[in-house]
């Protein structure tokens, strides 16, 4: 599915095509979030169905951010490239060593949601504070 997202992403750009990422990203969770009050309210017919739809709208999310990172990176200059890459790399290596032992402190001692709104939340703060601020569409 990434030669069609590709192809997606040169028509809409880098800037909306992350962006459509991040809202699609945040219907993941919020999708989540709903499926599981609806399942522990008792009305578990609604589970199975809603999260295939979530991982459907998730994986739509992720075909559409890999080619806009991949394009940013390689509108880099030469001397850059390769150290982006490195840096991207390297992030996503490290971000996922904590990210189990945090979930895991906010299931046990907060909610078993926490994890999904705080996700949530965080979506919501890099929409509006940060994405516009370092998203510049090149033409």
């Amino acid at each position: 599915f990434q030669i069609p997202a590709g192809c997606i992403t040169d028509k809409l750009g880098k800037k909306k095509s992350l962006i459509l990422s991040a809202i699609t990203g945040l219907c993941f969770f919020i999708i989540n979030i709903v499926a599981s009050i609806l399942w522990s309210s008792g009305m578990t017919y609604v589970l199975i169905p809603s999260l295939i739809a979530a991982h459907i709208i998730f994986a739509f999310s992720i075909i559409t951010f890999i080619p806009s990172e991949q394009m940013i990176l390689t509108n880099l200059a030469k001397v850059k490239k390769a150290e982006s890459y490195g840096v991207v790399a390297f992030i996503r290596g490290v971000a996922f060593i904590p990210t189990g032992i945090i979930g895991a402190l906010l299931i046990e001692n907060v909610h078993y949601l926490a994890p999904f709104i705080i996700t949530t939340i965080g979506i919501f703060a890099f929409q509006i504070l940060i994405h516009p601020l370092y998203l510049t569409e090149a033409k």
